[in-house]
């Protein structure tokens, strides 16, 4: 699993190394989520330049499944979120480069009820309006999908998990 450093952003951050690591967050009632209840995803992340072969590595995922998802797109360095099962505009993207490997970037999914948005560095990267609700959600994961596969190679540090919005004021502070 994965382990402690004290290589983080701000302080101890969590080292993965891409083969099946993961810290399991649990399934708090403050972490269940559904329909169309409003949510933050934040971290700071420093992907290696050697992730593995998969196009796509999981920052934040659940333990049963796929529906609220932050993930780095390790083919064009971009972070994606996903609140799959909205009937449309369920997902939003950062856009090609603009996570740097090797270096550390603040990373944050935001749905406030209506728009979804995704920040990197503070910056409004993109947005979408999505209709219908996504499903149940409970028993996050860091670093790894629910099958330990889609592992992250790199260091992710204080992540946070709000269950309201975030203003863009907020976002780094």
């Amino acid at each position: 699993n994965a382990v402690q450093t004290s290589a983080g952003k701000l302080g101890k951050g969590m080292s993965f190394d891409g083969n099946g690591d993961y810290v399991n967050v649990g399934n708090g009632a403050s972490l269940n989520f559904t329909g169309n209840d409003k949510i933050a995803l934040v971290a700071w992340i420093n992907p290696f330049d050697n992730q593995a072969t998969v196009t796509d590595v999981r920052i934040f995922s659940q333990n049963n499944g796929d529906e609220i998802l932050m993930r780095f797109g390790t083919d064009d360095n971009d972070i994606e979120c996903f609140l799959n099962s909205f009937s449309t505009n369920d997902r939003v993207s950062s856009g090609s480069s603009t996570i740097v490997s090797g270096a550390w970037n603040h990373v944050a999914c935001i749905y406030n009820g209506t728009v979804f948005g995704i920040y990197v560095n503070g910056i409004l990267k993109n947005s979408v309006v999505p209709t219908g609700s996504y499903g149940s959600v409970s028993s996050w994961l860091i670093g790894s999908r629910s099958s330990s596969s889609n592992s992250f190679n790199g260091t992710i540090d204080d992540v946070m998990i709000f269950n309201r919005s975030l203003s863009s004021d907020e976002i780094l502070s």
